[in-house]
């Protein structure tokens, strides 16, 4: 027989699972990030490695990219990390401290020590090849360039892989087979004899490709397609290969 401490306990944990359960997924999900600036480009998209610059001047911190929400001030001399870059206003968002603690906001490009000019524009092809990249994984696609981690995102894992050496390195291969699915009409009978006509899907495999990756790219595609048609005969796309995006810190 349950002491009546047994009952209570009881009583807590039913009460406990009740209020608690609906909110883990909330508490797991965290808190939204902030909103980001139209037109910059984060770092985080692309490397892990921070990218630090030196302050050449006491600089305003602001909360966001219209300067409108005072953070505090960065003091000269110290490193800030680089976090964000809005090349075409002038505005860079770096992580450092100011008298009021530390703080994350964006500050005039000026401020600190000079971008490198290569590695601006390596991040603006990275964006644009980024973009490009999207529009395929969303239709299904691949293209020459790609590397083997998108072709996994478009497509998913092959049905087989394969590899050779060549005279320019070792060549790997991913095969795949392309479905359609087609309507047939089939004939049947109710319950009471009649014929009747219906419409039925079908999965049928349209083609197969491969797709040769070379230095981790895709270099060649290969494709054979059958008689149903499919996006075959439509010539092979490429994109840029991953832009290398090497830095140092600048002004140390």
């Amino acid at each position: 027989m349950k002491s009546p401490l047994h009952s209570f306990l009881a009583l807590c944990l039913v009460w406990a699972a009740a209020v608690w359960c609906p909110l883990v997924p909330t508490l797991r999900a965290g808190f939204p990030g902030l909103p980001r600036e139209r037109g910059a480009i984060y770092l985080e998209d692309f490397f892990e490695q921070p990218y630090r610059l030196k302050v050449l001047q006491d600089a305003a911190i602001y909360y966001n990219a219209d300067l409108a929400r005072f953070l505090g001030t960065l003091r000269r001399g110290q490193l800030v990390e680089l976090q964000a870059v809005n090349d075409k206003r002038g505005l860079l968002r770096v992580r450092g401290q100011a008298e009021q603690g530390q703080v994350a906001g964006w500050i005039e490009a000026r401020s600190v020590s000079a971008l490198d000019p290569a590695f601006v524009v390596a991040l603006r092809r990275s964006v644009e090849r980024r973009e490009q990249i999207r529009a395929l994984t969303a239709s299904g696609e691949i293209a020459l360039g790609m590397t083997m981690e998108e072709v996994a995102v478009s497509l998913g894992q092959p049905l087989k892989k394969s590899s050779h050496a060549d005279a320019n390195g070792v060549v790997e291969s991913w095969d795949y087979v392309r479905y359609v699915v087609v309507p047939r009409t089939v004939a049947g009978y109710d319950s009471r004899g009649r014929i009747f006509n219906s419409v039925v899907y079908e999965r049928l495999a349209s083609g197969k490709f491969s797709a040769a990756f070379s230095n981790g790219v895709v270099s060649a595609i290969d494709r054979s397609d059958v008689d149903l048609g499919s996006a075959g005969g439509s010539p092979v796309k490429s994109v840029p290969p991953p832009v290398g995006i090497t830095f140092a810190s600048r002004g140390l």
